[in-house]
């Protein structure tokens, strides 16, 4: 892995880290309609910005404009259900629980395009949920 790709995961990691923390605080004071729409009118904005600085605004016309938008659709499904799971459970639990997201993405990737899991990353996949229902355990 070079540097940048590096620098850009570590960046994914801290965003979405501090997206979940600062959300929380976020929606306990402004409410989590306020909130929500603030903070993607910021994200709009800021990926607008960067769009409009990039050299490639072929895809303002593309006729792919779908995937984008059922992708979006996804996002506000996802940050909607979050932010409303946090409103009634401990972001502790809520947290770590929606952060196996990936595990869907990794079993859509192995039967759409066909790729493998490693043992090592399968054995991964599997203590991620198993993570989850400990974490959804009721305590004593």
């Amino acid at each position: 892995m070079d540097f940048y790709s590096g620098l850009m995961i570590f960046l994914a990691i801290l965003g979405f880290g501090l997206w979940g923390f600062i959300g929380k605080i976020g929606i306990e004071s402004l409410g989590k309609e306020q909130y929500l729409c603030l903070s993607y009118l910021t994200t709009a904005a800021i990926i607008s910005g960067l769009f409009i600085l990039g050299r490639d605004r072929s895809m303002i016309f593309s006729t792919n404009l779908l995937y984008p938008l059922i992708g979006g659709s996804c996002v506000a499904l996802a940050v909607v259900g979050f932010f409303t799971a946090i409103e009634r459970l401990p972001l502790s639990i809520v947290s770590p629980v929606v952060a196996i997201y990936p595990v869907i993405t990794v079993a859509l990737a192995m039967v759409i395009f066909a790729e493998k899991l490693t043992l090592v990353q399968g054995i991964g996949v599997i203590l991620a949920l198993i993570g989850v229902i400990l974490l959804g355990l009721p305590s004593h």
